[in-house]
């Protein structure tokens, strides 16, 4: 989540294109914006239930749709407030990349709800997950079903290696080079949506070539992904460090678009710098101040017990 952050921010100092930004930024911005998302797609297959039920989708709609409400509502009342339909419309479907900053508790209960009616059948889900790994994006008309195609499969891979115990060894470095470099553009290009330089003519000029070419370049982008998460988790074996943080994850996410200052913005390296400590310092004062309340913890912060049921001495807002 440090890192989404620091994401966010590079293209919030740069006005939205990262590619102006100085290379060694504009490269990290490439490299997160392939990697953050799919990497807590991962995680939440790794520990979706083997056998998912309507007990189990019930609870993620508490965990996941209650903070995306109260967060659009703020959100909404903070920043812009002449056009509620507007604002109920894109928080049902989310109509483009850049018009809900919540957009990814939408989208992983979308995963949660396929993983509930494809899960106990696994040769539907494995080809509903290969059909995605191979889907020419341009059919899919709305951003967040772009991302519900790319994102289901890295999902799906989540829960197979989460129950095999797969470990990755130091190939899996090896792998996700060559595959970056196979995948890669333009310093500061989103890698997750930007055809490699050695595709880009050929995509440009349509027709049935661009089309498999735009399946291919989809099922590339998938085994970067995974490539990039197996690089994550061998390079992170046997860490202990930052699980107070880690518990953080939701309340920062949802809270950092709302704290990044102004100044930011032409501020160079040293403003983006300052603006990184204001932001992630506001985000968990926020939502460490939220924590204390169990209405706090349910609303904002996906604790998914209901505030009027009997209280839990375990829990952090009792």
């Amino acid at each position: 989540m440090c890192l989404v952050v620091l994401g966010h921010l590079i293209l919030f100092a740069y006005h939205n294109d990262a590619t102006r930004a100085p290379v060694p930024l504009a490269d990290v911005f490439s490299l997160l914006s392939i990697l953050d998302v799919p990497l807590f797609v991962f995680v939440s297959g790794y520990l979706a239930p083997v056998e998912p039920g309507a007990r189990w989708l019930g609870r993620r709609a508490l965990q996941l749709l209650v903070p995306y409400v109260a967060w659009n509502a703020v959100i909404w009342a903070i920043t812009d407030r002449t056009n509620p339909l507007g604002l109920l419309l894109n928080a049902a479907v989310w109509l483009d990349q850049k018009s809900n900053p919540v957009w990814f508790l939408y989208t992983l209960f979308v995963l949660s709800v396929l993983w509930v009616l494809l899960g106990r059948n696994r040769v539907v889900l494995v080809a509903v997950a290969a059909t995605c790994a191979v889907m020419p994006l341009q059919f899919l008309p709305y951003f967040s079903m772009r991302y519900i195609v790319v994102l289901f499969p890295v999902f799906v891979a989540g829960r197979l290696v989460g129950e095999r115990r797969f470990e990755p060894g130091p190939w899996v470095l090896v792998l996700a080079a060559a595959l970056l470099a196979a995948k890669w553009s333009v310093p500061g290009a989103n890698l997750l949506w930007w055809p490699p330089g050695w595709a880009a003519s050929a995509a440009a000029a349509g027709g049935a070539p661009a089309l498999w070419l735009s399946g291919a370049l989809t099922a590339l982008r998938l085994a970067l992904m995974l490539a990039l998460i197996g690089s994550a988790m061998y390079v992170a074996r046997g860490a202990r460090w930052g699980a107070w943080l880690g518990a953080l994850t939701l309340g920062i996410y949802a809270a950092h678009t709302l704290f990044m200052p102004t100044w930011v913005v032409g501020g160079g390296v040293v403003g983006l710098v300052a603006g990184y400590v204001v932001t992630m310092t506001a985000a968990i004062g926020v939502t460490l101040l939220l924590r204390r309340s169990r209405w706090g913890w349910f609303l904002f912060l996906g604790s998914g017990r209901p505030p009027w049921h009997t209280a839990d001495p375990g829990h952090p807002a009792t």
